[in-house]
């Protein structure tokens, strides 16, 4: 009965060793920073993590401090949000997902959107 039961401990320290292998919170990566993109996109880049294997979230608020994770899943090391509107402020930061375990947030970052210009006025055209 002793010996059935040195094992059972045995085999369960060992998967509970692994599985905190696994667990282990990636990298947070570095927002390099927004660039403004054409038609009213933003592009976020940032620097890759060290951890192998991850993907990225995106995290958006139009406050500092606010954001909710806006998308998920990425596996390169920019995103362009093509969902923001004119006149608009967007604050986002970016973590590293390994599986479960979610790194901490990068720094964070703001994008200004432009308002559209008014169209012109006082135009004629003539025929030639």
């Amino acid at each position: 009965m002793k010996k059935v039961l040195a094992t059972i401990i045995l085999v369960s320290t060992f998967a509970f060793a692994q599985s905190a292998k696994v667990q282990q919170k990636p990298q947070s990566p570095a927002l390099k920073g927004v660039f403004p993109g054409t038609q009213h996109q933003v592009v976020l880049s940032w620097t890759a993590s060290t951890t192998s294997g991850v993907t990225y979230n995106v995290w958006r608020g139009t406050t500092t401090g606010t954001e909710t994770k806006y998308q998920s899943g990425i596996s390169g090391v920019t995103y362009t949000d093509t969902a923001v509107n004119s006149g608009s402020v967007y604050y986002y930061y970016v973590t590293a997902q390994l599986g479960t375990t979610e790194s901490s947030g990068s720094n964070e970052v703001n994008a200004t959107i432009p308002t559209n210009p008014a169209p012109p006025t006082g135009l004629s055209a003539t025929s030639q």
